[in-house]
């Protein structure tokens, strides 16, 4: 983005700028220390024996370790440690302009605009009428006003607008500036000058333009969506030699499902000139169009095979062995495109899907490259290879219900059996030869677990404890941490979770250098899998227990480990927020109003409570003697009642067990009965007077706490 702004020139003077400083300070720096060592060696200019003391009076000043460097100056500070200050203070001394505002929008603040873009040709006016409009509503957009660009190409060539974008909604016209169909030339020219042949048969005849595409450069953090025919975006991919352009054609295919999307994506794919980033993209968006067309066939069969035919003959013809088509050749490394492109094309099949199912012939294929895969001519490892087939046989899996009481190898569906044995056996060759950083057995361990989840296998977390705990290499251990959080998630084990808790997150093993990113990555995977949510109620994981832990880890628990300790306050806030935890008991004397719920709990003790409780009778009492006394008809107590209603806070009703009060109404006097009475229940907490004097043994301590933050 400086790039440009400021030019590429310009911007080499500024580096060129910070380099010349940077040697210039550590030479001054250099040199000062040299001058040290010398005074070191003795004010008179002689050596000392190594045996000789030196005495330092009070005129002679300590001489300078020579292993310790000077203290550098704020100049040469800020010439070798650069900051945003010193970096911009260069800027504006080569340049002379000022890039505050740019740091202030991009470096200072975070945020990406968002635009929703479409267009219309006139072809009255020989113009493309562009309608722009803003995303502020979403989170992590923000308002950009300022040049935006916008390249056309047509039939004579690609032509650059370069406009201001507003803020909201805008419209914009940019002129077309290529001739009719009939008087074009027989090649078009690309922006980088190429000139290519177009099939453009599907074009409309009456429009220049091929296809169009908002700030190629990239000039400002976007998120851009093009509302613009499929056909224009296979001339994109097809045609335009910017990898972003065909990366941004390739997702934006996904929604156009057709026979003419599938084609141009396996062209793509079989194109060994295009960018491999590209091709890997373009495996995925494969599979997901032919998953779309699949669903429109009613026939199975049929649509299995319309599936299967996609990317596996293309496999066939790139990776075969030259002996005969249909053997997987012997791995060889050696042309990292190829290598990237096979990896990828294993995983996209793993995605195709037939009635919500994978194709049975899709299993077979990757287990058949698992046992037949030959790397003893490679001189490269092929881990991540293997770990990637093992995802693809895991990915391959869909849900089953199946009886855990009666579970068997005999009842297990061929699949799931299938990806049983290849993980099992992988898993023994790891204990002999492991893998680079286990990458093989993280995978395996990753597709135990969906076995349990799915009901392939019986739900049992102790082979994840043995692969936790030491011995094993910190890959592997995160991985099994991982599936003990899937677990604890999944099962709501509270054993599981103290598990957790006391050999991973608040254990502090010194000899163990590996503990110290455990702790942090278990924290984190609790975070993105939270045992429970936010305001659960009745989950088995919400305890006092798993309260006072974090509380203790955020307190004193993470000595010397800032990271660990924000991980775990930002735990507690994910699953308590600002609200007092539900699972926590009230302290004696402490009162919980809850607005929203239009309730409040009090938590006194027993005696307290039963002194309470003869005092409000009595209050209550003395209150009708004196209506009676007076004379006060039915109608007025009403009133009056209600007076005293508003001045006393919410009515309790007391429990025997928990020895907590909750709202309840007090009956009010019917004009049926002959002799009016109240009925209490629980008495105000107004009336609670002796509870509030000095001089009472309980001393009442009240607190409002609220379970939302606008209350």
């Amino acid at each position: 983005m400086l790039e440009l702004r400021l030019g590429q020139p310009v911007l080499l003077q500024v580096l060129n700028k910070l380099l010349v400083l940077a040697r210039l300070s550590t030479k001054s720096i250099l040199s000062s220390t040299d001058r040290n060592q010398s005074l070191s060696v003795g004010s008179d200019g002689c050596g000392r024996n190594e045996g000789d003391s030196v005495s330092v009076t009070s005129n002679t000043q300590p001489q300078q370790n020579p292993t310790v460097p000077p203290c550098m100056s704020d100049e040469h500070r800020a010439n070798i440690l650069l900051s945003t200050a010193s970096f911009r203070r260069i800027i504006s001394m080569v340049t002379g302009q000022d890039i505050r505002n740019f740091l202030n929008q991009w470096a200072c603040h975070a945020g990406h605009v968002r635009i929703f873009a479409k267009f219309h040709f006139n072809r009255k006016r020989n113009v493309v009428e562009l309608e722009l409009k803003q995303d502020l509503q979403s989170r992590g957009t923000l308002n950009y006003t300022g040049p935006i660009t916008v390249m056309l190409q047509e039939l004579d060539g690609a032509f650059i607008h370069t406009f201001k974008l507003e803020e909201g909604r805008m419209s914009r016209d940019l002129p077309c500036h290529s001739k009719s169909r009939k008087h074009r030339k027989k090649k078009i020219s690309l922006a980088n000058g190429d000139e290519v042949d177009m099939d453009l048969a599907r074009i409309d005849p009456e429009s220049p333009l091929l296809w169009l595409r908002i700030d190629p450069d990239l000039a400002i953090i976007h998120d851009i969506h093009v509302d613009q025919p499929d056909f224009m975006w296979h001339l994109m991919l097809a045609h335009d030699r910017d990898c972003l352009g065909q990366l941004e054609a390739v997702n934006a295919l996904k929604d156009f499902a057709s026979p003419e999307t599938r084609h141009v994506l396996s062209n793509i794919i079989l194109n060994d000139r295009i960018f491999y980033r590209v091709r890997m993209e373009a495996c995925f968006t494969l599979c997901h169009v032919v998953n779309e067309l699949s669903t429109l066939s009613n026939n199975p069969t049929a649509a299995s095979a319309t599936v299967t035919s996609c990317l596996l003959p293309m496999f066939w013809q790139l990776f075969s062995s030259p002996a005969a088509r249909g053997l997987i050749r012997q791995n060889n490394f050696s042309n990292l495109q190829l290598y990237f492109l096979q990896r990828a094309m294993v995983k996209a099949l793993s995605t195709l899907r037939v009635q919500q199912v994978c194709p049975h012939d899709i299993l077979i294929f990757i287990s058949d490259l698992l046992r037949h895969n030959d790397n003893s001519r490679n001189p490269y490892s092929d881990s991540y290879y293997l770990a990637d087939l093992v995802k693809a046989m895991k990915d391959t899996l869909t849900p089953a219900i199946i009886v855990r009481g009666v579970m068997s190898a005999s009842t297990l569906p061929f699949e799931a059996r299938t990806v049983i044995e290849e993980v099992s056996h992988l898993l023994n060759l790891e204990t002999e030869t492991i893998s680079y950083k286990g990458t093989v057995t993280v995978v395996c361990l990753a597709a135990i677990r969906r076995l349990q989840r799915l009901g392939f296998l019986p739900i049992d977390p102790s082979l994840f404890y043995q692969y936790a705990l030491s011995n094993f290499y910190c890959d592997i251990r995160v991985a099994a941490i991982e599936a003990v959080v899937d677990y604890i998630r999944g099962e709501r084990d509270q054993s599981a979770l103290d598990w957790l808790f006391s050999n991973i997150i608040e254990r502090e093993d010194a000899s163990d250098a590996s503990y110290v990113r455990l702790r942090f990555e278990a924290v984190q995977l609790l975070l993105r899998m939270p045992p429970f949510q936010r305001g659960e109620s009745g989950s088995r994981l919400d305890t006092p227990q798993l309260v006072e832990r974090l509380w203790t880890l955020m307190n004193y628990g993470c000595t010397g480990d800032p990271r660990l300790r924000c991980a775990v306050a930002e735990l507690y806030y994910t699953l308590y927020g600002n609200r007092r935890p539900t699972c926590l008991p009230l302290p004696e004397g402490v009162l919980l109003v809850r607005v929203k719920e239009g309730r409040s709990v009090l938590n006194i003790s027993e005696n307290n409570s039963r002194t309470s409780e003869i005092d409000c009778t009595d209050e209550l009492n003395k209150y009708k003697s004196e209506c009676f006394g007076r004379g006060i008809p039915l109608s007025k107590m009403h009133i009056e009642y209600e007076e005293l209603e508003d001045n006393y806070s919410e009515c309790e009703m007391l429990h025997a067990n928990t020895m907590k009060l909750e709202r309840d109404s007090i009956q009010r006097p019917t004009v049926s009965e002959f002799n009016p009475q109240f009925d209490l229940k629980r008495s105000r907490t107004g009336n609670f007077s002796e509870l509030n004097d000095s001089s009472n043994t309980f001393k009442r301590r009240t607190e409002r706490l609220s379970d939302d933050e606008d209350d």
